[in-house]
């Protein structure tokens, strides 16, 4: 795997692991079942410690920074998450 594929794979676990943490904690609602996070989760923070240099450059930076893969708890809400977040619960059959 390239430089610019790894930098793909870890913005879009990012990118999952931020929307199904504010469907969790904000929404108090989930799409996927534990399991399935925390193997996002795991990917991600192995992804993250293997590969700094790409980690830096992937969005999201700052609010993975510190993460560990344990819980999406303390990642900061913001609006581009929260709009993720309500269409996903909009577009999800019920």
């Amino acid at each position: 795997m390239g430089s610019a594929d790894i930098t793909a794979r870890i913005t879009h676990r990012r990118r999952q692991l931020y929307v199904h943490s504010v469907l969790y904690y904000r929404f108090c609602t989930s799409v996927i079942d534990d399991a399935t996070f925390d193997r996002w989760a795991y990917e991600l923070r192995d992804l993250q410690a293997l590969y700094p240099d790409e980690s830096a450059a992937a969005p999201f930076a700052d609010e993975f920074a510190a993460w560990d893969g344990t819980t999406g708890y303390d990642l900061p809400w913001n609006a581009w998450a929260i709009a993720a977040a309500e269409r996903l619960m909009r577009d999800v059959p019920k």
